[in-house]
């Protein structure tokens, strides 16, 4: 998911530079290959883990060197730490189960993310009671079994913004989110911004400025907009560039995008 980055810059990973590779750590295990970073507050970093078949890598949870072998990398530490107690386990970062074994550890996951039940999410300030899988994505549940499509999915893995939601008032990839975790949140979607057939001014910015042309990408920009402008009201033009820096506008019509936020920031207002 995706990180707002007018939200206090804290604490410091951003979309664009999400973590590719070997994934997280997890008591010296990077589990899986194409883990994710997503930050839902600034105190408050979670951690979205894809499964997959390839290799390992064991990263040593002291200074991020990667082993192949967890005999390598409990080796390493013995030599390089030896006043520190050697990695010899695997920790849920779910539930906090641990486990001895390796194999024990992903089949425990593989059969976390299979499971089904219920969540509530509070969207656009009506409760749903959804039943949902453990694995699926916050895009997916909103798409899918609530019908919100103003909520775009292009690539589903947090590089194009189209898919942004405010989730506590911040912006947010909701393909890099699961359902779970936004439980008894305050998610808003695009089409939450409108109240009383009106639109929200930075929707009707939108259209004066003729800041849209397939449209697709359009409701991810003026989500991440509004999560700007409502901590900001008088934010900048480098303000707007920085937050509007995350979605991608494959029309090319980013400018005016950045023309048409600008007409709403209250800085302009004072120019």
């Amino acid at each position: 998911m995706r990180e707002d980055r007018t939200a206090d810059k804290a604490p410091g990973i951003s979309r664009r530079k999400f973590i590719t590779g070997t994934g997280v750590v997890i008591g010296g295990l990077a589990a899986g290959a194409g883990s994710l970073f997503s930050s839902c507050s600034p105190a408050d970093v979670t951690r979205t883990i894809t499964l997959a078949t390839t290799k390992p890598q064991f990263i040593c949870p002291y200074d991020g060197k990667a082993f192949d072998s967890f005999e390598e990398l409990t080796a390493y530490i013995a030599l390089e730490y030896p006043g520190l107690q050697p990695v010899d386990r695997y920790v849920s970062p779910y539930d906090g189960r641990e486990f001895a074994a390796l194999d024990e550890f992903r089949s425990y996951l593989d059969n976390l993310f299979s499971r089904a039940g219920f969540v509530r999410l509070n969207v656009n300030g009506t409760y749903h009671e959804v039943h949902v899988k453990a694995g699926w994505s916050l895009a997916f549940v909103l798409r899918e079994k609530l019908g919100l499509t103003g909520t775009k999915t292009g690539c589903n893995r947090g590089s194009c913004g189209s898919c942004t939601v405010l989730v506590e008032g911040l912006a947010v990839c909701s393909c890099l989110m699961l359902a779970i975790e936004a439980e008894n949140k305050s998610i808003v979607t695009i089409e939450g911004l409108s109240g009383s057939g009106a639109l929200h001014p930075v929707q009707q910015a939108f259209v004066d400025n003729d800041a849209s042309q397939c449209g697709y990408c359009v409701p991810g920009f003026i989500m991440a907009a509004v999560a700007l402008l409502d901590r900001k009201p008088a934010a900048s033009i480098d303000d707007i560039r920085e937050a509007l820096s995350g979605n991608l506008c494959i029309c090319g019509n980013t400018k005016k995008m950045v023309q048409a936020v600008l007409a709403c920031s209250q800085e302009a207002d004072n120019e």
